[in-house]
């Protein structure tokens, strides 16, 4: 009986991430990327200004660290701390406030406050992205994340290694770019055999959509 009630708790953990994930995609992944690594994300912000990834809202992974290690206790029990980033989201989504936001001050200087998400999420939903952003593990992405260089940079290490520059247009609102980003652009196999062969740029263009190869002589 034991094993039966272990089961059905670990099919409904599984449940809940496979929905939460699909609540991101629908909700969320239009503004906050997934995974970015921290070094890309350092020198996007530090040296950049956000000219390098022309982030709309802070990544995943940068909410999901903040949150954890600012909501609660935690290094107290694991369903209490799950329970106070529940109550906290619950408020937060409602009525969006950047005097209480978890992120940096200086990151938040790059975004807009996120609109309110009231009546935008059923309590289903609202509960299945909990569990996914309390449950999320960037180790899982961190192999499966193409890496982009800034134009000028980019053109200096083509020449260098004697590679093409892939150049990836792009808008914040092309569905289609977060599909193939998702689907294709995060396969393990794709990123070896472009990173192999190609230097990698992405540009936000707002509504023109175009995967451009050029090579530098």
């Amino acid at each position: 009986m034991k094993n039966v009630i272990s089961f059905f708790l670990l099919l409904s953990s599984w449940i809940y991430a496979v929905e939460g994930k699909h609540v991101y995609e629908q909700k969320c992944a239009s503004c906050h990327a997934l995974y970015i690594p921290m070094s890309t994300l350092e020198k996007n912000f530090m040296e950049m200004d956000n000219r390098l990834l022309q982030l709309k809202a802070p990544t995943m992974n940068q909410i999901v660290y903040r949150l954890k290690s600012r909501i609660g206790d935690p290094s107290g029990d694991e369903d209490m701390h799950r329970m106070e980033i529940e109550s906290f989201l619950a408020e937060y989504f409602n009525t969006p406030d950047r005097e209480k936001s978890v992120c940096l001050p200086d990151i938040l200087t790059y975004f807009e406050t996120m609109p309110s998400m009231k009546g935008q999420l059923s309590e289903e939903e609202f509960e299945a992205i909990v569990s996914f952003l309390y449950d999320y593990d960037p180790k899982a992405y961190q192999e499966k994340v193409l890496h982009y260089d800034a134009f000028e940079e980019a053109s200096i290490k083509a020449l260098a290694e004697d590679k093409m520059i892939m150049i990836f247009y792009t808008a914040a609102h092309c569905r289609y770019c977060k599909k193939m980003e998702r689907e294709v652009l995060s396969d393990s196999d794709v990123i070896a055999a472009l990173e192999k062969e190609f230097v990698s740029v992405k540009i936000d263009v707002r509504g023109r959509r175009i995967l451009w190869i050029l090579r530098l002589r």
